[in-house]
């Protein structure tokens, strides 16, 4: 807020100044702005913006000055690109409907191929006829991002092969001793049946730890993509969660829309919410599956009658390993990593999960995609 504020006091025009009057020149001069201006702006920024990159551009878009980390970062030139548009030098989609909606604050991130770094950038306004885009240099974190997911991938792997000689064994004890019919062994079995269980559980934890890697570094490319029929997905969605749940009440409600993506993800996303539905709600009670349109493209609702989730949850539900109820969840031999896995794989689509709940009535998990996502049968 302080930054806003000194930029908005250098770059607000006088009251008494007409509101197109510009803080830089015209014809040549407009080449760069004035020494006092710059000098200003400089002095305003350095303590607060030092190391950033800035590049001061005009509202339509004109770049009027840049910094020099700008330079170094963007490969920007004097005397190629003041007064060229912002447009041609930065074409990340994201970045552009922040520029063209005014969407002031929000951070994306951007790979410069020139640099060969990864920038963070957000906009800015200054008074009323400029913008200021900040750039910071996220490579540091990203290289530790980077280097922990390797680390986290390794491990896995190493985890992969004793945990599946160790289950092979407990496999073989457990048919041994429950073959052998003698009395005296029920302690030993049910030690045998919990030590399997944990194994199994650890092979799973191993098995989505992989998961989230491919899916944090795998970009989606348009040849994956299929229009899916959504309602057949659901509909085999819940003739397997009956085989498993045998007796539980799950009802449908399913629109025509069909949507753009990998099958096998989307299978991935809905049946990690239906089970946690499942899994946190009584027996006799009913679990509602949703696909319908909504303002944003279309959304799908899994509403389930369960425990619930206290608010000061929510927020956390997506990080890794997070648990509302330890107990409960080690009793469903859960990971802990199941809704990090469809938060992870909604973004691919640029999509989001939205929670809403409340303790004793139940809860909803809505998927929320965006229409370019979606595809609409003709009537």
């Amino acid at each position: 807020m302080a930054l806003l504020q000194r930029i908005l006091h250098i770059f607000a025009p006088p009251r008494s100044a007409p509101a197109a009057a510009a803080p830089v020149r015209d014809a040549d001069a407009d080449r760069a702005p004035p020494p006092d201006f710059e000098r200003e702006l400089t002095a305003t920024l350095a303590p607060v913006a030092a190391g950033c990159g800035l590049i001061l551009i005009r509202n339509t878009g004109d770049i009027a000055w840049f910094n020099q980390p700008s330079h170094d970062w963007f490969g920007l030139s004097d005397s190629r690109d003041i007064g060229r548009n912002i447009t041609h030098l930065i074409r990340d989609h994201g970045f552009l409907d922040c520029l063209r909606r005014g969407d002031y604050g929000r951070i994306i991130t951007l790979k410069r191929a020139v640099s060969g770094i990864s920038l963070g950038l957000y906009i800015l306004p200054c008074g009323r006829s400029h913008q200021l885009i900040v750039a910071h240099d996220f490579s540091h974190l990203h290289r530790l991002e980077d280097s922990s997911r390797e680390i986290i991938s390794n491990l896995s792997h190493e985890l992969r092969s004793p945990l599946t000689v160790i289950k092979g064994y407990l496999d073989v004890l457990a048919k041994v001793y429950s073959q052998d019919g003698q009395g005296g062994q029920g302690d030993i079995q049910q030690a045998i049946d919990n030590m399997l269980g944990q194994c199994n559980r650890m092979q799973q934890m191993v098995e989505n730890v992989l998961l989230l890697g491919r899916l944090e570094t795998h970009v989606l490319d348009e040849s994956e993509l299929e229009v899916t029929d959504i309602a057949r997905l659901v509909a085999g969605l819940v003739e397997d969660m009956r085989r498993i749940y045998p007796g539980r009440r799950i009802e449908t409600d399913i629109c025509t829309h069909r949507m753009r993506c990998v099958p096998a993800e989307m299978y991935s996303v809905f049946s990690n919410l239906l089970s946690n539905a499942l899994n946190y709600s009584d027996d006799d009670s009913v679990v509602e599956l949703r696909w319908r349109p909504c303002a944003e493209g279309a959304c799908f609702d899994v509403i389930d009658q369960g425990v619930g989730i206290e608010p000061r949850h929510i927020p956390h539900l997506t990080e890794r390993f997070y648990r509302v109820d330890k107990t409960r969840s080690g009793a469903t031999g859960g990971t802990g990593l199941g809704l990090a896995i469809v938060d992870q794989t909604l973004r691919r689509y640029d999509a989001e999960l939205k929670v809403s709940s409340e303790v004793g009535k139940g809860s909803v998990f809505s998927c929320v995609f965006p229409a370019k996502n979606i595809y609409q049968p003709p009537p």
